[in-house]
């Protein structure tokens, strides 16, 4: 009798070839970009990320039939019972010559570290300074786009570069390491990663205390702060529609988390739905137009067939 636990590891990297091998998907399935679903058919309902426990795992979401690893998919594409499955992907990796599938795996590897380490040392080189030469704004001080929307300041901190004064917030992961920086115009509140690279998977910048009850995800700064004044609870603030996945991803604990969709955003939607999270809608266009929210909580998956 096979055993799975002994075959999973020899997986790593090689799901894509598994797929093709033994469902005849095409290449295209695999360029992690929004398309069509190759089990429901579902139009841009899927997308392949390779990464739904761990990089490399074979994982894929799709709004409707879900996500899953590899296994997952071989099994729902394929029509195979699990043990079949099991045959199937072990003849398939004691096919491939060992050599091959350790290239496979430290290509998964140097990726994973790749995109972790990057962030890391950019940090400490450029985002940690910054942080550390920042100073408190005065009391009285409102920035501009605080007094477009009625925002109060509390506790904000400056940054100089050249002639001109920035907020400036950490930006950390879920264990509290900071990871970037983020430089805020506090005249528009447009911002700018401290990062060379310009970005920082899960990483997220939190506005007020938590309450105990729900925690608010959205992608926008001034936006977070809205909402942190509608709500009274806390927000993270996570700068990019995409990286709210990533955000969630990241969290073992989901079960207080609500997501913020500004509009029907597919990427925030998908989000919501990958883990069944309930969704706040603005209350008309936009938050920046209305604020305020609509107080029924909506459905994910809902959402999504709108834009179907």
């Amino acid at each position: 009798m096979i055993n799975w636990d002994d075959v999973l590891p020899l997986t790593i990297g090689l799901w894509p070839d598994i797929l093709k091998t033994a469902c005849g998907v095409q290449d295209s399935v695999f360029n992690g970009k929004h398309q069509a679903c190759p089990s429901c058919g579902g139009k841009d309902r899927f997308r392949w990320t390779d990464n739904i426990d761990r990089m490399g795992d074979g994982g894929a979401i799709c709004n409707q039939c879900g996500s899953s690893n590899g296994m997952g998919w071989l099994m729902r594409l394929s029509g195979m019972e699990f043990p079949e499955a099991v045959k199937t992907v072990s003849d398939y990796v004691n096919y491939i010559p060992v050599e091959t599938r350790e290239i496979k795996k430290k290509e998964i590897q140097s990726k994973s570290a790749a995109k972790s380490l990057s962030y890391v040392v950019d940090a400490r080189e450029k985002a940690l300074p910054m942080l550390k030469m920042a100073k408190p704004a005065p009391d009285d001080y409102v920035p501009t786009v605080f007094k477009r929307y009625g925002i109060m300041p509390s506790n904000l901190m400056m940054h100089a570069v050249g002639e001109h004064e920035f907020i400036i917030n950490s930006v950390r992961n879920g264990a509290g390491r900071i990871i970037n920086a983020m430089l805020i115009c506090p005249d528009t509140g447009d911002y700018n990663h401290a990062t060379s690279d310009g970005f920082s998977w899960t990483g997220r910048t939190v506005i007020g205390e938590d309450s105990g009850r729900f925690i608010y995800l959205c992608s926008g700064w001034i936006q977070g702060h809205i909402l942190h004044r509608i709500t009274r609870a806390q927000v993270w603030v996570c700068y990019d529609t995409c990286n709210i996945n990533n955000v969630l991803l990241s969290e073992a604990d989901r079960s207080r988390l609500r997501v913020f969709s500004d509009g029907l955003d597919r990427d925030t939607l998908t989000a919501a739905s990958n883990y069944d999270l309930g969704v706040l809608m603005p209350d008309g266009d936009s938050l920046l137009q209305s604020l305020t929210v609509q107080k029924k909580v909506f459905n994910a998956d809902v959402l999504l067939g709108e834009l179907e």
